[in-house]
């Protein structure tokens, strides 16, 4: 768009000059004036490089000095001039400009020179609308930056919501399987065990299969507020949020690069796991470890689940591989049916794989 604006500037510069060039009787002069100057300003148009634009000017410069009736295309070329910031140069094109029609009438002195104030005319109206172009670019990739700022923010704000909803729910959920177990569990519990004790001292059989009917509809009730209490207590197991705590204690000692990647709904038990395997880690690394740098990495995969526990420590004893901590460690992951590997290759490593339940 630009470029398309700087030619209609030339062509109307041009128009201007086009009765002066075309005025002779030679037919090869006026083309090789127009050519050579048209060829001039279009390279320097094209060309972006400063040194590059001076050394044509200069060049076309001492063309007019030489042959002045090359003067006649000198206002396209000293357009692009104008646009230069270098003042020097522009003050040289201009009083070569006016030397030059010394050798010319009065009328067409009148033409060239309204020619160059022409071309610096246009010139700095197109600078002007190049200027409000990039203005207007401005404005719009600041506009554009600033809606995905707020996009981003916007998106930050939602998933704290969400997050601080789902936490909420969390302890809610806590709460009331708390409640069920002290409470319900508690009076249903009495009731069982009083029940049983009626039916050790009645002797009366028809009273007995009605006290064992209800001691039965109680067990089952029993049995129906323990699995509901389970899976309440399940639920509200939230593992990122319990293993951010579990390395909140070491985050201001140490460097800390934390990945997990692990489905939500992931069984309790696997969680339970994945937490007191952290936690104790993060229990040793505290009282035995010389590290700078943690990385605890928990991901989930199709057929396994994967926990490596990594530290750069160098103060490494073999009392650290045979705690009770480690033998914790240990039981647990064996009761999962999984495996787990603990090496002091550069730095202590805990890596642990538990397999899937198939179904």
């Amino acid at each position: 768009m630009i470029g398309i604006a700087r030619l209609l500037d030339k062509a109307v510069i041009f128009l201007l000059l086009s009765v002066l060039i075309f005025s002779t009787d030679d037919l090869f002069a006026p083309v090789i004036i127009f050519l050579t100057g048209i060829s001039f300003s279009l390279a320097c148009q094209a060309i972006d490089k400063k040194n590059i634009k001076t050394i044509l000017f200069c060049i076309y410069m001492v063309l007019v000095i030489i042959k002045s009736d090359f003067v006649l295309m000198f206002p396209i070329v000293f357009y692009e001039l104008s646009g230069s910031k270098n003042k020097i140069l522009i003050i040289l094109g201009a009083l070569t400009g006016v030397i030059a029609c010394v050798n010319f009438e009065l009328d067409k002195v009148i033409i060239i020179l309204s020619a160059l104030v022409l071309s610096v005319v246009l010139q700095v109206k197109s600078q002007k609308y190049i200027n409000l172009q990039q203005k207007l670019i401005d404005i719009r990739d600041e506009g554009t930056e600033l809606n995905y700022i707020l996009e981003s923010k916007n998106r930050d704000l939602i998933d704290g919501q969400s997050y601080e909803i789902h936490l909420a729910t969390l302890k809610e959920r806590n709460r009331i399987s708390r409640e069920i177990h002290d409470n319900v569990g508690h009076l249903l519990t009495r009731s069982i065990l009083q029940l049983g004790a009626m039916l050790a001292v009645i002797k009366n059989e028809n009273d007995k299969i009605m006290l064992e009917g209800v001691k039965n509809t109680l067990d089952s009730a029993m049995t129906s507020i323990r699995e509901s209490v389970h899976n309440l207590h399940d639920e509200s197991i939230d593992l990122v949020n319990a293993i951010n705590e579990c390395i909140n204690p070491i985050k201001e000692k140490y460097e800390i690069n934390s990945i997990i990647d692990i489905d939500k709904n992931t069984e309790a038990k696997i969680k339970i796991c994945m937490i007191m395997i952290v936690k104790e880690a993060v229990s040793n690394i505290l009282k035995h470890s010389n590290c700078t740098k943690v990385e605890i990495l928990l991901q989930e995969h199709p057929g396994f689940y994967k926990l490596l526990i990594h530290d750069n420590g160098t103060d490494i004893r073999e009392n650290n591989f045979s705690g009770m901590g480690i033998v914790g460690m240990n039981e647990r992951v064996e009761r999962l049916n999984g495996i787990i590997r603990i090496s002091n290759d550069n730095g202590f490593k805990i890596f642990v794989t538990i397999p899937k339940q198939k179904g």
